[in-house]
């Protein structure tokens, strides 16, 4: 093999495994269940983002009717 598909073989090597230990990693050790609060906490931000993400698109898909339509 060439010198050049060696360390592309071994880069892409190496991320795989570092991807898939990170993967143990947090499955094994830091997984837990949420507390009430931290539910309700998650519930309330994900209202949150969605109510100004569509906002946010609503203007912009407004704008753009208004510039080209």
């Amino acid at each position: 093999m060439q010198a050049g598909t060696v360390n592309t073989l071994s880069t892409i090597l190496a991320m795989v495994t570092e991807i898939m230990y990170s993967g143990f990693i947090h499955r094994r050790l830091m997984s837990k269940e949420m507390t009430s609060k931290e539910k309700l906490l998650f519930i309330t931000s994900f209202v949150w983002v969605m109510h100004w993400g569509v906002r946010v698109a609503f203007a912009a898909i407004s704008t753009f009717e208004l510039k080209f339509f």
